[in-house]
């Protein structure tokens, strides 16, 4: 919801931008450490 408000778009569009970032691929990904991190921090 974070990036949907910010970038003033819908919710489902959010999602889809997110989940094809670099980001997301990390978060799934339990050798980055991502997952203890903050929304903010993203």
């Amino acid at each position: 919801m974070m990036l949907a408000e910010t970038l003033h778009i819908d919710a489902e569009r959010a999602l889809n931008l997110f989940y094809g970032t670099e980001t997301y691929r990390q978060l799934s990904d339990h050798k980055y450490g991502l997952q203890q991190m903050s929304d903010t921090e993203l």
